[in-house]
């Protein structure tokens, strides 16, 4: 039948099946987050509707003169533009993140396509990353049920690394810059940055200048509105030093298992995880191997896995960049899908335990297992690197 030959051809031809995959990937994310976007966290109702509230009663952007929130001054000129818009405050908050959802798919695959190069000619590799990405749990959750806007600092990211992957220096540093602009959290994969200046040798030091240039930038409509410029500036000083003194919030790392004793030994333990972090750093630059993409998207994701297991006062979300990062690094070794399974397990745990209940018997259970992974994880990244020959680099 012509029917018969017409589907036949039309799976024959990779162009289109390709695009049509593409279609229903996106589709089905989009229905699902549709289905969730009623839900209200307890951080909507106590932070993001009060504040939006304010930035009514002062007068949208007008508003951006006073304290209102904690979050960096770009989100809270975002939430001042929805202001003026009559749609539902909920609904504004969470497309915003629903389209880093995408942002974070679209330039994961583009960042697996470009290291994968000769070896996914079909983009079949880059259109599972799209559809893994696009669904993975963490990201769903933090968008469209949560809230959260963790998609925009780790957008940003992906397309800061994209472009450090196609050399454009300079325009990687202004995302990095919007990254930061966005969540402190950035900080966390920032050594990357140090790293590549020293093994790639192919950007200034000056670089790095643009990252706190771009975060005063977007803090001018605020500077406008009459807030001050000391005031706009110290908003992640202040906030590193609000919440809880719990060792651990939420996050499943070493200090699930860890005596209370240590909750006033904050300085130590941070002291601890900058001596771990140099200690790696200095094994990485004095490596005299070629360091690749891939290594670098390696070196990046155990950077932050490190991090939110060693410091103190880490929420269930510090770790989502690494989340995202597991799963392009994966694809691109096509091995350790195992690690993918275990972080998404364990964090979930405690986003469930955050937003209704959990089992504090298995929390610890996925706790350690997150543990182990990040032992793994960096074990066997730097034992690679050092086994790594400079003629034998490929991707």
């Amino acid at each position: 039948m012509k029917i018969d030959k017409e589907l036949r051809e039309f799976a024959d031809n990779k162009k289109m099946i390709n695009i049509f995959f593409i279609i229903m990937f996106t589709i089905f994310a989009i229905l699902a987050r549709i289905l969730v976007l009623h839900f209200e966290s307890g951080d909507y109702t106590v932070c993001l509707e009060p504040w939006m509230e304010q930035i009514k009663a002062y007068g949208g952007l007008k508003s951006l003169k006073y304290e209102i929130g904690n979050y960096n001054i770009l989100y809270m000129t975002i939430m001042a533009i929805f202001s003026y818009i009559p749609i539902s405050s909920k609904i504004l908050i969470k497309l915003l993140s629903i389209v880093f959802d995408f942002i974070i798919a679209i330039f994961g695959a583009l960042i697996v396509k470009k290291i994968l190069k000769e070896k996914d000619k079909d983009n079949k590799i880059s259109i599972l990353t799209y559809a893994s990405l696009i669904m993975l749990p963490t990201v769903f959750l933090n968008s469209a049920l949560w809230g959260q806007c963790d998609s925009m600092y780790v957008g940003f990211t992906l397309i800061s690394l994209y472009y450090i992957l196609k050399d454009k220096n300079v325009l990687s540093f202004v995302f990095a810059g919007l990254a930061f602009a966005c969540k402190l959290q950035f900080i966390f994969i920032l050594p990357i940055y140090i790293v590549l200046y020293f093994k790639k040798k192919n950007f200034s030091i000056l670089n790095f200048l643009i990252i706190p240039l771009v975060n005063f930038i977007t803090c001018l409509p605020a500077i406008i509105a009459g807030r001050s410029i000391i005031d706009c500036l110290s908003i992640y000083l202040a906030q590193t030093g609000q919440g809880s003194r719990m060792l651990t919030l939420n996050f499943p790392n070493i200090y699930k298992f860890v005596p209370d004793f240590f909750s006033n030994q904050s300085t130590i333990l941070i002291i601890f995880t900058l001596l771990v972090l140099g200690i790696v750093t200095y094994i990485i630059i004095q490596n005299k191997s070629k360091f690749t993409n891939t290594n670098m998207i390696g070196a990046s994701i155990m950077y932050i896995l490190l991090m939110v297991t060693l410091l103190p006062y880490m929420h269930e979300r510090y770790g989502y960049c690494a989340e995202v990062l597991l799963v392009i690094y994966v694809a691109i070794r096509k091995k350790d899908f195992w690690m993918i399974a275990v972080s998404q397990i364990a964090i979930l745990s405690e986003y469930f335990n955050f937003l209704g209940n959990m089992d504090q018997s298995l929390i610890m259970i996925f706790a350690f297992g997150y543990v182990f992974m990040v032992g793994v994880f960096t074990f066997k990244f730097l034992r690679e690197l050092s086994e790594q020959k400079a003629e034998k680099i490929g991707a």
